[in-house]
């Protein structure tokens, strides 16, 4: 139970954390690692919504050596209520009623977690330390690139997608390989690719739907990995454990559809506006 509470810190440090970067979020034309690294580095407001993440992550590796990481991921998908939450005070983000109900969903997900998970194995798969390492440069040059080449509303769920699994390669990392101390070195450039493509997700995405996609990309990979090790419930509450687990990641989903399509309802209106006031001119 205490790792499930540890995990629960660590999605509300990391659902208060995604809204202070929305807040301080980069401009729309920050384009480039250069022009991001510089405002995500010298804003006060994203500075301190990124040692928040970073809390956060001290948080999962702890609660990680405790539980089985599918029910860790699982409870932190929940950062997504607490990040609707606090949008709908501070940012005005206000959620639909179907939203609504999905949070109510995730903190049911996150009950079943809590009860059915048992503690972590132990074990790894063992894959290459360098294996690992090149598919986070190429990670990191696919992020890169794709942020030059693509720059759409459509670009920002899709640099939440490559934010999540970055995060989730991080968790990952103690369950893929045994090299330990130098496993950590890679470990943290998954998490710079993570913060980067978050940062560039949030110039255009609001911050319930960026977080929601991000942790639902992050859960995919540990959960795997933790199940290919051993990983498992509580005998007699795998039922739950997979109840919980679809709860809390399902509800993440729809809450970031719901948010996008509120958000393009949103973006709609000022141009039926212009239209309107632009033929009332003419008139």
């Amino acid at each position: 139970m205490l790792g499930a509470v540890i995990a629960l810190c660590a999605a509300i440090a990391f659902g208060t954390g995604s809204v202070l970067q929305k807040v301080g979020a980069p401009p729309a034309d920050a384009v480039g690692i250069r022009r991001l690294g510089r405002h995500v580095l010298t804003n006060p407001t994203y500075l301190l919504g990124t040692s928040l993440d970073v809390f956060g992550f001290v948080l999962t590796a702890v609660a990680a050596r405790q539980l089985a990481l599918f029910a860790v991921e699982g409870i932190l998908s929940t950062g997504v209520g607490f990040t609707a939450v606090l949008a709908a005070f501070v940012l005005k983000e206000h959620l639909r009623a179907m939203a609504k109900l999905a949070v109510v969903a995730m903190v049911v997900g996150l009950a079943l977690l809590a009860v059915s998970a048992a503690p972590e194995t132990g074990t790894t798969l063992g894959i290459p330390l360098v294996v690992i390492g090149l598919s986070a440069v190429t990670l990191l040059v696919v992020t890169l690139s794709f942020d030059r080449i693509v720059r759409s509303r459509t670009s920002s769920s899709a640099l939440a997608v490559i934010a999540g699994v970055s995060f989730g390669a991080w968790a990952s990392i103690p369950r893929l390989t045994h090299d330990g101390a130098a496993a950590n070195t890679v470990g943290a450039l998954f998490v710079v690719i993570g913060i980067t493509s978050y940062a560039a997700a949030l110039r255009r995405g609001t911050a319930v739907s960026m977080m929601a996609i991000t942790v639902a990309a992050e859960s995919i990979l540990p959960a795997l990995a933790g199940l290919a090790v051993g990983d498992t419930a509580r005998p007699g509450t795998e039922a739950f454990a997979g109840a919980g687990f679809v709860l809390a990641v399902a509800s993440a989903v729809l809450i970031a559809v719901v948010d996008r399509e509120q958000q393009e309802d949103t973006d709609a209106v000022p141009a039926t506006v212009s239209r309107v006031d632009s033929l009332a001119s003419v008139g």
